[in-house]
This record gives structure tokens, sequence and C-alpha cells, in this order.
């Protein structure tokens, strides 16, 4: 049986999980290939990976099993040796939505990062179904630049990083993927509607 998130996590332990995810953790956005990328017919061979991460020194790996019995959902894992970290992970498009708006409104650093997390992760299956069935991969391509959106609020280095939205699309489009690229401009403000409004409020 799937642990599912607690729906009314009180405000107390939602300030504390804030302070964890603020200082030591992180909020994530991934390209990751599928099992079929290598397959030409596959337009679309990449899945968002969504994810909220807490890391602590393994001695004190036991906040971050409160953090998982908190939240309801999640796992603890040790980092293979030589390193003394553990890490806590909720991974997947519900679990965020499930948690995110919870715990959004109490971050301070990463309450950009969590709005467009969430925001991904609730229209993310829609999304795929819709370019699945109309051929049109536009709004597809507005989650992939989003998932470069939350790595430049992290810091992340493109060039560092395997797979980015470009070339993410430029495989897509190689594919014979159809659909306008969203400009700069239309994704300034996309971002700023997002981060103007409440976590996962519908912004259209």
């Amino acid at each position: 049986m799937t642990a599912s998130v607690n729906p009314e996590i009180p405000a107390y332990d939602l300030h504390y999980l804030a302070g964890l995810v603020d200082g030591d953790g992180s909020i994530v956005a991934q390209l990751v290939k599928m099992t079929s990328f290598n397959n030409p017919s596959n337009i679309r061979p990449w899945q968002i990976r969504l994810s909220i991460q807490i890391s602590q020194l393994s001695i004190r790996r036991d906040c971050l099993i409160e953090a998982q019995s908190i939240v309801g959902a999640g796992t603890v894992a040790d980092q293979r040796l030589p390193s003394r970290m553990s890490q806590y992970q909720l991974v997947g498009a519900d679990y965020v939505v499930a948690f995110g708006p919870q715990l959004c409104t109490h971050l301070r650093l990463k309450q950009n990062q969590c709005k467009l997390l969430v925001y991904i992760g609730k229209n993310l299956e829609l999304v795929k179904f819709k370019s699945n069935n109309s051929g049109d991969y536009s709004e597809f391509y507005q989650l992939l630049l989003l998932v470069d959106r939350i790595s430049g609020l992290n810091d992340s280095k493109i060039k560092k990083r395997i797979h980015s939205a470009q070339s993410a699309i430029d495989i897509m489009q190689e594919r014979n993927a159809k659909g306008d690229v969203p400009s700069t401009q239309f994704m300034d403000i996309l971002l700023e509607k997002i981060v103007a409004a409440e976590c996962g409020a519908d912004i259209f």
C-alpha cells in the first residue's frame, strides 16, 4: 500500500519542516531519460522528476525519520560510504502536489521553487495527455523550461547538468515533435504569474 501525504499537517510542524528545507534541503526538478529513450519513434523520451529533499549527517538521521513521519510519505536513505550523510526524499508529482502547498507559505528561501514545482506537478499529467493526443508539444516545452527556471533559482549551472530544457527540446524536434517553443518573454511572464499566485492555484 502506498503511503499518502498527511492532508492537514499542523502549522508548528510545517514551520519545523520549512526550516529544514530552507536550511538543509533542496526543491528539485530533473529531466530523466525514459527506458525507451533510444527509440527514435518515442517523440517525448523524457520524464520530469519532482522531489523535495532534506539532508543531514547520519548521526542526525532521527530528524529525517521525524520529517518522514510528519509528512506521512517519503523515504530516508543513507548515502554510500565514505559519505556520512543521510537524506529524506519525497519524490513524485502526486506527493509534491499534496505536500507542497502546505509547506510553501512557511518557506522563506525556497518558496518560489516550491511554487514552480507544484505548478509542474499539478499540470504534468494533463499536459502529457493533451500533447499525446494533439501532437502539439508547446505546453510540454513550457514545463521543460520551468525545470530550468527551478535549477536557476537553485543556482544550478546548466553547463554542469546532463540534460537541459533546450537539449531536451532539440532532441524532441529532431524526432518531429510539433509545437512552438515559448519565448523567453513568455516564460518570464508565466514565472511571474506562478510566483505571484497562491501555491497550487490555477493561474489561467
